[in-house]
């Protein structure tokens, strides 16, 4: 059985640490992403993250992107912006799937979605994340109801 290529495109942009932070709510996300290389499945992101509510840790599982699993599903976090067609390859958008496993919403049918967009111009990187659910895609409840961060945010890249 033959592999077909798989294509990705700017992702060491996307590498590093992420945050969102609202004061006035007490609110806090980070977002910890590193590249791999899989033989045969080429270049994705991997990583963890942490969420504070009012200024209360509501889940903390950064202690995972420092993990070397053997599959890339056991992270909290798998991202990519992969296509079997290079033309199809957007370098500005990057798909994320959150897992979590500390409430029991590991597997492939229990992940949120979301689309990156990366903001351009001078000063620090920034991409703005919208979060949602796919139609017909994701079979349990995802988030859980004590994971409520923004359906849309703004995060910068801490160098």
């Amino acid at each position: 059985m033959f592999a077909s290529a798989q294509y990705t495109a700017n992702l060491d942009y996307f590498a590093g640490t992420w945050k969102y932070e609202n004061t006035g709510t007490g609110e806090e996300f980070i977002l910890k992403l590193k590249m791999v290389n899989e033989s045969g499945a080429g270049s994705f992101l991997v990583g963890a993250y942490s969420y504070k509510k009012n200024n209360i840790v509501v889940i903390d599982c950064l202690n995972h992107y420092y993990k070397n699993y053997a599959d890339k599903f056991d992270y909290p976090v798998y991202a990519t912006n992969q296509s079997h067609s290079q033309s199809l390859v957007n370098p500005n958008l990057l798909f994320m799937f959150f897992y979590d496993s500390l409430l029991n919403y590991h597997s492939t049918n229990s992940a949120l979605s979301i689309e990156n967009f990366i903001h351009t111009g001078s000063g620090p990187k920034k991409m703005e994340i919208f979060l949602r659910t796919a139609d017909g895609v994701f079979a349990d409840k995802f988030p859980p109801d004590k994971l409520t961060p923004p359906e849309y945010m703004v995060l910068t890249k801490e160098e």
